[in-house]
């Protein structure tokens, strides 16, 4: 057998392997979550006050000029709805038109769209396509703010106070833009003490519709892209 058969049957053995592997990753991935949420299921829509409210995370994250802000400095002294989404998450596009018009609806705060997706350049594009520019678009590209705040699945919304703490979250598709969602936020904004001014349990259900099917299997292969390749990448650096 000369070298260059050898070569390419090694070559054909290792591409083997890594499919093989990431296969077995992709679906221990899929079984994991979905035993999770048997388990714990996610409570979708819920506004849910934190008590005691936790400090705003010290990371930073990707302006659309490409450059590094903390998220604490977005903040302006307003009211700040931080929402995690990705272009591959189909709740998260769906509720998109909600935010804006939140945006439009309320004065004195701050909308952060912070984008999961592998590339900034993917979330303008959809932005800008979907008329969606008025939105404050970020990138978390190595998922160092979800995972600062504990993110378990997108889209997931984090409500930031003036005085520099994380004082409520929503986890799934909300209507943001409805009369009673903007009075609890109204009413957080001139809180003192959080909990108090919210409903715990209270459900702003956006409209539903069906999952594309695809968007699971979009979904777990972004998330094993950001924990098993960017891990790699991070240790190298």
């Amino acid at each position: 057998m000369n070298k260059r058969i050898a070569l390419f049957l090694g070559m054909a053995v290792i591409t083997i392997i890594t499919i093989f592997s990431f296969s077995i990753a992709l679906w221990r991935t899929g079984t994991q979550e979905i035993v999770a949420n048997r388990v714990h299921p996610q409570q979708t829509g819920v506004l849910i006050p934190l008590d005691p409210p936790q400090p705003v995370p010290d990371v930073t994250i990707l302006t659309q000029d490409g450059n590094l802000v903390k998220i604490a400095d977005k903040t302006n002294g307003q009211l700040t709805i931080v929402n995690l989404w990705a272009t591959w998450c189909l709740p998260c596009i769906r509720e998109m038109p909600s935010l804006n018009r939140l945006r439009q609806a309320m004065a004195g705060i701050t909308v952060l769209a912070v984008s999961e997706d592998a590339t900034l350049e993917q979330a303008r594009a959809f932005l800008i396509r979907e008329g969606l520019t008025g939105l404050g678009l970020y990138h978390d590209p190595r998922g160092r703010l979800a995972q600062a705040l504990g993110m378990q699945g997108l889209p997931s919304t984090y409500i930031l106070h003036a005085t520099g703490q994380v004082v409520a979250r929503l986890e799934g598709e909300a209507a943001w833009d409805s009369p009673v969602m903007i009075a609890r936020l109204k009413a957080l904004r001139a809180a003192l003490t959080f909990p108090s001014v919210l409903h715990g349990g209270e459900t702003f259900h956006s409209r539903q519709e069906k999952h594309h099917p695809g968007s699971w299997i979009i979904g777990l292969v972004n998330r094993l892209r950001r924990n098993y390749v960017n891990g790699l990448l991070s240790e190298m650096i």
